[in-house]
């Protein structure tokens, strides 16, 4: 249900450096940005996802990008990029302090560095391109379910499409 958005996003990062998923919580940002780096070409400094989810500061963003790398502990993940280079930087919204700085000094640093970052708020970085992601249209949000519901271990047959829509409708 994310094909349209999968294209723009690729669109952007084709003419863009930064580009932002934006949207609440659970409307797929973080998929989208994993498939977009899925079917990402052109970056033989390759394409590397950073989940930020465990991070609580900002200032931890480097260590986590180096780790994601593969880069020894401590290295600095400025240093490692030579190369045309991908990042996914993966829920930025719930770092303490704003990573506008480093991220700036990053792009800066690294011309050939290009991100899809996701969050919930704007980062508001110069350059930064932001893709809002809404809710699903209805019958790709009821497929969704019913497809996670079976996967949680629901029988197909005991699945009410009625109560699914309306869940999904609210």
């Amino acid at each position: 249900g994310r094909e349209a958005e999968l294209a723009q996003t690729q669109e952007l990062l084709g003419t863009n450096r930064l580009v932002c998923l934006m949207g609440p919580g659970g409307m797929g940002k973080t998929r989208t940005a994993l498939e977009v780096a899925r079917a990402a070409s052109g970056f033989p400094g390759g394409v590397w996802f950073v989940p930020l989810a465990d991070v609580l500061d900002s200032r931890r963003i480097p260590g986590a990008i180096a780790e994601a790398m593969g880069l020894p502990a401590g290295s600095e993940p400025l240093v490692g990029i030579t190369e045309r280079t991908l990042i996914v930087l993966d829920n930025l919204e719930q770092l303490e302090g704003s990573p506008v700085h480093f991220l700036s000094q990053l792009l800066q640093q690294c011309p050939d560095l290009k991100l899809i970052t996701t969050s919930r708020v704007r980062l508001q970085i110069p350059g930064e391109v932001v893709l809002r992601l809404e809710g699903l249209p209805q019958e790709h949000a009821a497929e969704l379910f019913s497809q996670r519901a079976m996967a949680a271990g629901a029988n197909r047959s005991l699945l009410d499409a009625a109560a699914i829509e309306t869940l999904c409708t609210r």
